[in-house]
């Protein structure tokens, strides 16, 4: 009986394994349950989820005119060459709106909204690799101008509610 339940076990992890890879491949995503898997990354996707609803304002929100003045130029000037959005979009990346930013591209999301240190967009301006650094081409973003995005992320990403949401 115990062989038995030996390979009833062996199976059950072998189609749980098979269907994640799967499931992943093709793009799907697992989802834990509170008290299931992993309990503090859901309470981060809920508080995600919960400052993503404020990702556009009013042009009086002082989130919204710090990133039209301090984060919105530096992704014009060093972004959207290649991430604008239309034909040649690279790595399926458009940093030209907000929604394209929280879809993301071949790697996920650009930011999450109230989590620099989760934005892949954050960990590619300061990457230290020189083959992997955002922008590929020209200077490296000021420490600055890194400073400005990773504020605006952790102040819940405002986008103006008329520029390109």
């Amino acid at each position: 009986a115990s062989t038995a339940v030996s390979w009833l076990a062996v199976g059950a992890a072998g189609f749980t394994g098979y269907w994640l890879v799967n499931t992943g491949h093709l793009g799907g995503l697992a989802v834990y349950e509170h008290g299931v898997g992993t309990p503090g990354m859901v309470a981060m996707a809920d508080d995600a989820a919960s400052v993503e609803t404020s990702t556009t304002g009013s042009s009086d929100d002082v989130r919204v005119t710090f990133f039209v003045s301090n984060v919105q130029p530096v992704i014009t000037d060093n972004c959207l060459r290649c991430h604008g959005g239309g034909e040649r979009t690279k790595a399926r990346l458009n940093l030209r709106t907000i929604e394209g930013m929280l879809a993301g591209g071949r790697s996920g999301p650009a930011i999450v909204p109230g989590s620099p240190e989760m934005s892949l967009l954050m960990q590619r301006i300061t990457e230290a690799d020189p083959d992997e650094v955002m922008p590929p081409t020209g200077d490296r973003l000021s420490a600055e101008e890194i400073s400005a995005i990773a504020q605006w992320i952790r102040d819940g990403a405002a986008w103006p509610a008329s520029a390109g949401s």
